[in-house]
């Protein structure tokens, strides 16, 4: 959805690496246009550009990635289980990345957090994939880390707007505990929303995770990531939006005390 020819920094100039990592799996899913809900401003940019660090400053191979634009309920099944199957044959070896930007929902009993395909009804929580499912399946077979990254709030708000039918009440959902090797970094906090980062033409926390990444050329602690995006996205939220937005990171119990040492890549 890039308009006028415009090009983001981060999109620019982007370091490339001369090391192929061929234990380095990413699944990046852009969901975009919904049949039944309102558009995600942005999150096909998101998930191109995700794409491209991925090739170029974290030396995947080609086929060691999976993009998936504007996924449906069967294909969010299918992509999970093929990086499932990674895990389970590459076990140890394997650095896995999970990249979502779309809406996420809660379900209004429960309290449960789904992610949503773009066949899916906010309404309908059965047709929605709750990232506790997400969560135990990716968790386990044990890997080197598993890192997800989630430009997705879900709270019933969405990036430009409520989902269905302008809901207007907002709900903190109950995010499931994470196990294993399981490293998690959300786009926002409770019932607050995950807003676009319109002058840049992407997510606000996508913006501000890919510029880390730029800025330290390859290098970088989780630690580090965490404290400047959290930081960045809070500041530029409360200024742009006039709202919080507060990314939250999660971590499984293998790297619970030494998370913030670990490298990213």
């Amino acid at each position: 959805m890039k308009s006028n020819g415009f090009v983001s920094d981060i999109d620019k100039n982007i370091p490339v690496t001369n090391k192929v990592n061929t234990y380095r799996f990413a699944l990046i899913i852009g969901n975009e246009n919904y049949k039944n809900e309102i558009t995600v401003k942005y999150a096909i940019n998101d998930a191109n550009s995700f794409k491209s660090y991925c090739t170029k400053m974290m030396g995947m191979p080609e086929e060691n990635i999976h993009l998936i634009k504007n996924a449906s309920y069967g294909q969010l099944l299918n992509e999970l289980k093929w990086i499932q199957n990674v895990q389970k044959a590459y076990r140890e070896k394997a650095e896995i990345i999970v990249y979502y930007a779309g809406h996420g929902m809660p379900d209004e009993n429960s309290k449960g957090a789904y992610i949503l395909p773009v066949d899916g009804n906010s309404t309908i929580k059965q047709s929605g994939i709750s990232l506790d499912t997400i969560y135990n399946q990716l968790a386990y077979y044990p890997t080197k880390s598993t890192t997800i990254f989630l430009d997705a709030c879900f709270s019933g708000a969405a990036r430009n707007g409520n989902l269905t039918k302008g809901r207007g009440v907002k709900i903190t959902p109950q995010i499931p505990k994470v196990k294993g090797s399981l490293i998690i970094m959300t786009a926002s906090s409770g019932n607050e929303t995950a807003f676009p980062y319109e002058k840049e033409q992407h997510g606000l926390f996508t913006y501000y995770l890919l510029k880390k990444m730029k800025s330290n050329n390859g290098f970088l602690s989780y630690g580090d990531l965490c404290e400047f995006v959290t930081t960045e996205v809070t500041q530029k939220s409360v200024v742009v939006n006039k709202k919080l937005q507060t990314p939250t990171i999660t971590v499984g119990p293998m790297f619970e005390s030494r998370w913030k040492d670990k490298i990213v890549f």
